[in-house]
């Protein structure tokens, strides 16, 4: 599990801007140590590694999903439940569940936010 999230990290980090300025600072110094060849194998190197990641994290992409959320509770008893959520997200991550009960557990999560989003 820690070395999927590693992979999907690299893959995702390398589909952003900041991805992009870190590869070119990457390869800026290797012109400036080396030569513009070693820029040009720096570049290569990263484009092949973020390649390689992409490949092979493509069905695991498939297979995951991305929760964003963006919340302004009201008062102490709304960060509470806000945490709540974070808390059930990250146990949920911990655990090696079969997929049925991965997916009880997600429509669990899922119930707690539209009970937050309702003010219930």
């Amino acid at each position: 599990m820690r070395r999927e999230w590693i992979l999907l990290g690299i893959q995702g980090l390398g589909a952003t801007w900041i991805g992009w300025g870190i590869a070119a600072l990457v390869v800026v110094v290797a012109m400036m140590l080396g030569d513009r060849w070693a820029g040009l194998t720096a570049a290569c190197v990263l484009v092949a590694l973020w390649g390689v990641v992409s490949l092979v994290t493509v069905k695991l992409r498939r297979n995951t999903r991305h929760v964003r959320m963006s919340a302004s509770p009201a008062g102490a008893a709304g960060r509470c439940r806000i945490n709540h959520i974070a808390q059930l997200l990250d146990d949920l991550d911990a655990q090696d569940l079969d997929p049925v009960e991965y997916e009880l557990q997600w429509g669990r999560i899922y119930g707690e936010v539209a009970s937050v989003t309702r003010g219930a």
